[in-house]
This record gives C-alpha cells, sequence and structure tokens, in this order.
C-alpha cells in the first residue's frame, strides 16, 4: 500500500478504503500548498488536531511550524491559511460521517 492508494491521505476512519475501519477517529496525511485558505468548515461532533510535519501554517495570526500541534473544538471555524507547502497529520475523534459544515 502507499498513501496514494486512499482518498485524499485519509488512512484511518469509517470509509473505504482504509488500512483500518473504525467509528471513533479518522486519520489521515494531508498535503496542502502554499497560499491554501481552509474552506470556512466547521464539525458539530468532533474534534480535530492538526500536528504538522513539515511547512507552515497560520491560525488566529499564530503561526504553527514543524512539530507544532492545533486544534478544532466542535463549532468552531476552520480559518488556517497555509504560508508554506505543508505536510499535516489530521486526527479526527469521533469519525462521523458528513460532519463537515460550511459556515
Amino acid at each position: 500500500m502507499r498513501l496514494e492508494d486512499f482518498s485524499r491521505g485519509w488512512i484511518i476512519g469509517d470509509f473505504e478504503p482504509a488500512i483500518v475501519q473504525t467509528k471513533d477517529v479518522e486519520m489521515g496525511i494531508l498535503e496542502l500548498k502554499a497560499g491554501h485558505k481552509a474552506d470556512s468548515h466547521f464539525h458539530a461532533h468532533h474534534t480535530e488536531w492538526n500536528l504538522v510535519l513539515s511547512g507552515c501554517a497560520r491560525l488566529n495570526k499564530k503561526l504553527y511550524f514543524e512539530g507544532d500541534i492545533f486544534q478544532f473544538l466542535p463549532f468552531e471555524k476552520s480559518t488556517v491559511e497555509y504560508l508554506e507547502d505543508t505536510k499535516l497529520l489530521v486526527i479526527k475523534s469521533p469519525a462521523v460521517k458528513g460532519d463537515k459544515h460550511y459556515a
């Protein structure tokens, strides 16, 4: 298996294909290009943690670099801007299908 075999980098969760199928957690490795801005969404049911593997992200005027973690609680809007090509490990819990809502 390779990361490219999975949908947009999502590897664990309540979907196919998945390394592990579970309703407890979703996990993915996402790659975002410099200049990308989050599409102003929130999740009603899960908390999301983002570990910066490489690159740089700005959230609420704070910069996050390799090794930094930022989180979104339920109903908190995703307003991240990626200042460099960035790779994230994203973890969401619980895994709830359709829990992406646009503000």
